[in-house]
């Protein structure tokens, strides 16, 4: 196994860009004028979802990178070599999960909002 030390290029971008990714994914995916948390609430979940696959492509290209042979292990067993890298990839869900969270916890205000003044508009 090749243990290449940490740098900016195979830790730092691979960070920022799911960080990043985190922070407007979301934004992307929601409706921007639902009333229901439930909508919101699958939103961050296929979020979530593409963050760990993205996360992972990331990890086999930073892999390939540093001398692994990522893509004939995909060759030889793709199940298990797609398993590896999901499973490798959700450590940089300390990273990214949070950021996450926080963008679930402020779209969910809007929401929240949203519902708030539509109430207030309805006819009594």
């Amino acid at each position: 196994m090749i243990v290449a030390p940490i740098s900016f290029i195979n830790t730092g971008v691979p960070l920022i860009a799911l960080t990043a990714l985190a922070i407007f994914l979301p934004r992307a995916l929601v409706n921007k004028t639902t009333l229901s948390q439930y909508a919101l609430a699958r939103s961050i979940l296929i979020s979530a979802i593409l963050l760990a696959a993205i996360s992972a492509a990331i990890l086999g290209v930073v892999n390939q990178w540093q001398g692994l042979d990522v893509v004939g292990a995909l060759g030889v067993d793709p199940l298990a070599t797609i398993g590896q890298l999901f499973k490798a990839s959700f450590k940089a869900v300390l990273f990214w999960a949070p950021m996450l969270a926080l963008v679930w916890f402020l779209l969910a205000t809007d929401v929240e909002k949203r519902r708030g003044e539509f109430l207030a508009k309805a006819p009594k």
